[in-house]
Formats: structure tokens, C-alpha cells, sequence
């Protein structure tokens, strides 16, 4: 999924920035009616622990981040070549094809 803009991303970069630690909420859909936080739920990360990276920065060794990639994604390359996370990409959609 490609975002429209990176206004949510600069916000959560300036929050991680200004702050020692981040709260983690989830929030469901009818959360949303009743504006309720469901504090019990979170889980508090240090923020020097969080780690954010650009598409064509995802590398080999990034385990976790490549988890997060699935075979829909289409990730904007401007770089002329392929990028390891597109790569891996389509490795998951054979993946897919193959179940």
C-alpha cells in the first residue's frame, strides 16, 4: 500500500524524536465510536528502539522488517534497480501462486 503522502510518518518520526518512550494502542473500529483507548492493551517500546526505514534502506538482514512486506505491496523505487525488498516481494507472491 502506497500512502498518499507522509504526513502520518513525519508525525511519528517527531513523536519518536521528542519522547523517551512510545505507547503502542491498538484501536478498533468501534473504539473509534466510543473513543476509547484501551491503555491495558499497550505496550511501551523506547523510542531509540524503534526503527524506521524507507523501502529501498530495507536490506537482507532486516528479519523483522522484511516480515512485514506482503506480496501486494508496491513499494515506489526510484533508484533504476531492484531493491531487495521488491525482491522478496516477489518471492511471497510465489509463494502464493504455489498454495
Amino acid at each position: 500500500m502506497q500512502a498518499k503522502n507522509d504526513i502520518n510518518i513525519n508525525l511519528l518520526k517527531h513523536a519518536i524524536a521528542k519522547h523517551k518512550t512510545f505507547n503502542f494502542l491498538p484501536i478498533l473500529m468501534e473504539d473509534l465510536k466510543s473513543q476509547k483507548l484501551r491503555t491495558e492493551l499497550a505496550f511501551i517500546k523506547k523510542s531509540e528502539s524503534i526503527i524506521i526505514k524507507d523501502v529501498s534502506e530495507i536490506e537482507e538482514k532486516d528479519a523483522f522488517l522484511i516480515s512485514g512486506l506482503t506480496p501486494f505491496d508496491e513499494p515506489v523505487n526510484n533508484t533504476g534497480k531492484e531493491l531487495f525488498a521488491e525482491k522478496m516481494i516477489k518471492e511471497k507472491q510465489k509463494i502464493g501462486k504455489n498454495k
